[in-house]
């Protein structure tokens, strides 16, 4: 069985690798770690375009994340091969593209849900990944992070406690 996992430069992305490492997987199963740095597309005036030193900084700071990323699995799938990769691009489509060409069996990526005005419940690319790619998809939602005053609440002891 062949995995793509997306993940990005969140906090989250480790949700998505914990809900991976969590479970038990065929002896032949391979995972392939993608992160995508979005480098922008569209138009930009000159005082709106990235310098080299953001582009170069944004890519060296998603390169070690996907070095943690690759060594959490290796460690904890260490009878699975595991390899990682870093692209620049649209995350949509690359994830796509990556899944056909590796002819995956499984895309399994996180959801942020964030944007005010569009794909709330899903996200833009989680949803654009789900509608295209070629095999299934797993998206992994934020697990709720309760604060502690919530959790006495929640146990029954009153705010002033």
């Amino acid at each position: 069985m062949k995995v793509l996992i997306a993940v990005d430069e969140s906090n989250f992305a480790s949700d998505v690798i914990d809900s991976v490492i969590s479970r038990s997987w065929p002896s032949e199963s391979e995972f392939f770690l993608l992160t995508v740095v979005e480098m922008g597309t569209g138009w930009f005036s000159s005082s709106e375009y990235p310098s080299l030193e953001s582009i170069d900084s944004t890519v060296a700071a998603g390169q070690s994340r996907l070095l943690d990323h690759v060594s959490a699995l290796k460690r904890k799938l260490h009878n699975h091969r595991v390899y990682g990769e870093l692209l620049k691009g649209g995350a949509a489509d690359l994830i796509v593209r990556h899944a056909r060409d590796l002819t995956a069996d499984l895309v399994i990526l996180g959801c942020h849900g964030n944007n005010r005005h569009s794909h709330t419940l899903v996200g833009g690319v989680a949803e654009a990944v789900v509608h295209r790619a070629p095999c299934s998809v797993e998206v992994i939602k934020p697990r709720v992070r309760i604060t502690p005053l919530e959790q006495r609440v929640k146990e029954g002891a009153s705010v002033g406690q």
